[in-house]
């Protein structure tokens, strides 16, 4: 009896896990769609614009046995330098200090000892000051290097050009970037036989301006006698887009 009772329970599991076999919902897989094609390209855009803003740095160095005289010396120049800029017009918010240092100068060994051991000693003190003027009027450039270089300075490390505001340049360069991807990404699909479709991406790259450099038609020592001659020439700004298109077959 208790076989028989045994054979009947393992028929009722069996049967029950038949029955829930049969309930058992199988997924049908669906059916991958191939990758779509994409191209990504990158469009560059320059636009060009007259700077309407200057930055000036000029200074002077100045040698002297004692530090205190060296540093007395120089003060005296820079000091007369930004009075003279101030007279210019240009606004005292505007000159700032740049570069200023004090370092002892080593005296050099003589010809006949260049071979042997030398302690070189303090033959003096060097004292440097660079100051860094923007100006608004271009106009003024020229006659602040002349005004400064009246008064000592010689150091002239140079002019950059720049635009307070480039904010309609950089949107024009991210325009002409953007159609540059725009037709690159066409002349490729049409080479392919294929069409664009949507774009799916888009990064915008960095936006930046190349300064202008100033060129003089003189140098700082003949600024005394000739007034400087400064020209601007244009800035450049640029900006770089890169955009992923999706690829289509013709018709689709």
């Amino acid at each position: 009896m208790k076989n028989i009772m045994t054979a009947l329970v393992v028929v009722v599991c069996m049967a029950g896990f038949a029955g829930a076999q049969a309930n058992r919902i199988v997924p049908v897989p669906r059916p991958v769609s191939p990758p779509e094609s994409t191209i990504t390209v990158t469009g560059q855009g320059q636009v060009y614009a007259v700077p309407d803003q200057a930055t000036l740095r000029l200074g002077a160095t100045v040698q002297a046995d004692q530090a205190a005289a060296a540093q007395n010396q120089l003060n005296q120049i820079m000091q007369a330098a930004i009075e003279k800029v101030k007279g210019l017009g240009i606004a005292p918010q505007s000159i700032s200090t740049a570069d200023l240092s004090l370092s002892p100068v080593y005296s050099q060994p003589p010809q006949a000892v260049r071979n042997e051991p030398y302690v070189p000693k303090i033959a003096g003190y060097r004292a440097s000051n660079i100051l860094q003027i923007r100006a608004d009027d271009l106009k003024l450039i020229g006659p602040a290097i002349d005004a400064a270089v009246g008064t000592g300075v010689n150091q002239l490390q140079g002019i950059s050009f720049s635009l307070k505001n480039d904010t309609e340049q950089r949107q024009q360069a991210l325009q002409d970037a953007s159609r540059q991807a725009a037709a690159k990404a066409s002349a490729i699909a049409a080479a392919l036989n294929l069409q664009l479709g949507a774009v799916d991406r888009v990064i915008e790259g960095n936006a930046y301006i190349e300064p202008a450099r100033a060129e003089f038609g003189r140098g700082v020592a003949m600024a005394a006698a000739v007034a400087t001659p400064v020209e601007p020439g244009q800035v450049q700004v640029q900006a770089t887009v890169t955009v992923q298109y999706r690829l289509v077959q013709p018709g689709k």
